[in-house]
């Protein structure tokens, strides 16, 4: 398997279909917890959320990179750059939540 390709994985695809239905439901419940100023709510939704988000994110843009970009050379770097950049953002999320606890 090739992580920088999981357009290709029929596994991944299929935890990418099946958790769909679960990402609205996620983020109403990190908003409503925000709002709420309830942390444990909060941060158990985030927690919850943020690789689910970050997941179909990353499955999206590299379908998208699949259909567009079509040298092998720039698709690469783009595809490491998708990673990289997904990575970096669920990491953030993660501390931002560990500094709410806090």
């Amino acid at each position: 398997m090739n992580i920088l390709k999981p357009d290709f994985n029929n596994n991944m695809l299929k935890y990418y279909h099946k958790s769909a239905p679960l990402l609205i439901p996620s983020i109403v419940m990190s908003y409503a917890g925000y709002k709420l100023e309830s942390k444990p709510l909060y941060c158990l939704s985030t927690v919850v959320m943020a690789p689910m988000m970050s997941f179909h994110s990353y499955i999206s843009v590299s379908s998208v990179i699949t259909d567009y970009v079509k040298p092998k050379n720039i698709a690469k770097i783009c595809r490491t750059s998708n990673l990289s950049i997904h990575a970096l953002a669920t990491i953030g999320l993660y501390r931002h939540i560990y500094t709410q606890l806090i």
